[in-house]
């Protein structure tokens, strides 16, 4: 590629952990012949050392913690017509890059596709079967198989592909919006310009999300779900429009009405509530083939996920009720960070 040619796709990375970018690094020129990119990496790049190549670098070094403007950087300086965004832990597979690179011109869709695990181990293996069961959280994010459509609450930035024009239509989040609100912000306004979204099985990456210890995994789940329920609250215009995150919030309470209601019955409907969970899980587990000891851990690990990710969202509603209350800042405001 000259000089003044323009690559078929800018592939923007925004970086915390500049070790990591090697790896994306080469999995893109294990491609190269294929299709013609650009690599740009925003962030903690102060420090980043890559091996030669002849595939076009770009390093823009900024604050990590101000994500959104590190994309508008991104942006800037990206020159194809298509542009593909992964985090810095996210590895392209083989084929990733050829049919980013196929995205149709003037296309209003939006790409995103799988993951798979990073890790080899027994416990990152098993927190990847339960996640990317539809019964785990209830949307296609990250885990959607096969070619089909998908909702805008399930296109994550962490490996999102569109054409540029559609991105210059829609627009950025705002530098000042938090961190974890930019691609259901970006996704939902995309929605309302006309976009579609679609889930591709060869858009697979390998993703860092699955710790060896499934315990860890457990950890990271509560996490994520109490900060989703603080931003039920903070942000009700996205997320009453999630219907996951609807079920998981009101559910609970429905189901302690329904209780209170039964009287002398509620033991009996207890029960029945119970078996037909079990029923659903176990169907679940047969649908993937599972049996015996690896049916009892997959239907263990979704139920201990439910358990512990319905009680961190609850958590993190009445923390985000009283830290509104207090009128409090979000925590992952860019501008929370500045001056530390």
């Amino acid at each position: 590629m000259t000089e003044s040619t323009h690559p078929e796709v800018s592939v923007l990375v925004a970086c915390s952990r500049p070790e990591l970018i090697e790896g994306i690094l080469q999995a893109l020129l294990s491609e190269s012949d294929v299709a013609s990119c650009e690599l740009i990496v925003g962030g903690a790049v102060g420090s980043l050392c890559l091996s030669a190549t002849n595939l076009p670098v770009t390093l823009i070094d900024c604050d990590p913690l101000q994500l959104n403007l590190t994309r508008q950087l991104m942006v800037e300086h990206a020159r194809g017509s298509v542009l593909a965004f992964l985090d810095d832990d996210a590895v392209p597979l083989p084929g990733w890059l050829a049919v980013a690179a196929s995205l149709p011109a003037n296309s209003q869709e939006i790409w995103t596709g799988p993951e798979v695990p990073t890790r080899s181990s027994a416990g990152a293996a098993l927190a990847a079967q339960v996640g990317a069961s539809i019964l785990a959280e209830g949307y296609w994010g990250h885990i959607g198989v096969g070619n089909h459509p998908v909702q805008w609450y399930e296109v994550p930035f962490c490996n999102l592909v569109l054409r540029s024009d559609l991105l210059a239509l829609v627009g950025l989040p705002d530098a000042q919006m938090v961190w974890d609100l930019d691609d259901f912000d970006f996704c939902r306004r995309a929605a309302k310009h006309g976009a579609s979204f679609q889930t591709r099985q060869d858009l697979t990456i390998r993703h860092d999300r699955y710790p060896d210890r499934i315990s860890d995994w457990f950890i990271r789940k509560a996490r994520e779900r109490h900060r989703t329920g603080s931003k039920l609250v903070r942000y009700p215009g996205i997320y009453v429009h999630i219907p996951s995150v609807v079920l998981a919030a009101g559910l609970p309470w429905a189901g302690l009405v329904v209780l209170g209601a039964a009287g002398r019955r509620r033991w009996q409907i207890a029960s029945l509530c119970g078996a037909a969970y079990l029923l659903v899980v176990g169907v679940e587990a047969k649908s993937q083939h599972r049996r015996g000891r690896s049916a009892l851990k997959f239907a263990a690990g979704l139920f201990a996920l439910h358990v512990i990710s319905t009680a961190a969202l609850q958590t993190g509603v009445v923390v985000g009720v009283g830290e509104k209350l207090l009128g409090l800042p979000d925590k992952n405001s860019p501008n929370r960070h500045i001056g530390e």
